[in-house]
């Protein structure tokens, strides 16, 4: 009889998803704790080892060790991790006034309107290869619509609202 293994897996996106969810129920709660939690484990840790240190961009997949998994398109580099963490860090910003964390969403901004624009179509593509190099023409399908790009951006426009508030006050 055969046993499987589970070999468990990051996903640096889903992680960091997770993370500003969390931000977000810590404020609302209050809970010092759980801010921690989704500040250093949710959003720092996944992007420390989800970050490619040779080309820039945050990896798919990886597995625990963070080796590649057995998803052939692991060292993918999806336009959705990069809209979370973009997300993510600018909230962390906010809640927290840490330069490190505006210079990490600076860090993913860069990244993504480098790599992931059509400068001649407008919109983004969606998917690229490790080196930063489109692999699919295509702007939309099932996951990539305007749910997850239209909440990239009100979210983003929302934090920034907040942010430029709070520094007019001071």
């Amino acid at each position: 009889m055969l046993s499987l293994i589970a070999i468990p897996q990051n996903i640096p996106g889903h992680a960091i998803e997770a993370g500003w969810f969390l931000l977000r129920q810590a404020k609302k709660t209050g809970d010092v704790d759980l801010k921690k939690t989704a500040l250093e484990q949710f959003m720092l840790n996944p992007l420390n080892y989800g970050w490619d240190k040779e080309y820039g961009g945050i990896y798919y997949f990886l597995d625990a060790d963070g080796l590649s998994p057995t998803q052939l398109e692991w060292d993918m580099k999806l336009w959705w991790p990069h809209n979370e963490a973009m997300i993510s860090f600018l909230m962390a910003y906010k809640e927290t006034n840490d330069v490190m964390y505006l210079d990490l969403f600076a860090k993913v901004f860069d990244y993504s309107c480098s790599h992931f624009v059509d400068e001649k179509q407008g919109e983004w593509f969606g998917y690229l290869n490790r080196r930063g190099e489109v692999t699919h023409r295509f702007k939309g399908g099932p996951w990539k619509g305007k749910c997850n790009d239209q909440r990239k951006i009100n979210e983003i426009n929302n934090i920034s609202e907040k942010v430029q508030h709070a520094d007019s006050l001071m």
